[in-house]
């Protein structure tokens, strides 16, 4: 089932209605990889179960169902994605975060990016420099500047890596 969600992500739309039924399956991988081919399909009927994904209680079902929505756009949507990236799971939240951000929308980003570098455990720090290298937008450059002097080395890293990527901004 796995090898079958992972393909039709190059069949076109006639896997849809399969990927559908797979992101709902019991296993948890069957259901990411589901929800990853429907975004790269751009299924736009995939939008009101992968707003449902959102919920799953396997992290990485919501974040592939995240960055699924992102690429499928759609007003419809945002209520659920700006509801993950104000959660407690910082992880989600930053990706859903990066979806909104994709949709034009920066502000859930950057204040999930804001809550990750003040509350988070140092991988999450790390999640948030780097999605904070993807926002062309001086608070966010404001905010990995902040970072760099973490006291975890690899936070300090991320932060580094950041505002180089980040050129006028970040400096």
């Amino acid at each position: 089932r796995l090898a079958v969600a992972r393909s039709l992500a190059h069949t076109g739309a006639g896997g849809v209605p399969v990927l559908l039924k797979l992101l709902v399956d019991k296993d948890r991988a069957v259901r990411a990889a589901a929800a990853t081919s429907l975004g790269s399909l751009g299924a736009d009927q995939a939008r009101a179960p992968l707003v449902k994904a959102l919920q799953d209680t396997y992290v990485g079902v919501r974040l592939a169902a995240a960055a699924a929505l992102g690429k499928l756009g759609g007003s419809e949507s945002k209520p659920a994605l700006r509801t993950l990236a104000a959660g407690k799971d910082i992880i989600s939240a930053l990706n859903a975060g990066r979806a909104l951000h994709g949709q034009g929308e920066s502000q859930p980003l950057l204040d999930a990016i804001a809550r990750a570098l003040k509350q988070g455990t140092g991988p999450e720090k790390e999640a948030a420099c780097n999605a904070a290298s993807t926002v062309e937008d001086a608070a966010a450059a404001l905010l990995t500047a902040k970072a760099l002097n973490d006291p975890d080395p690899a936070v300090r890293m991320a932060a580094a890596r950041a505002a180089r990527q980040g050129g006028k901004q970040a400096q």
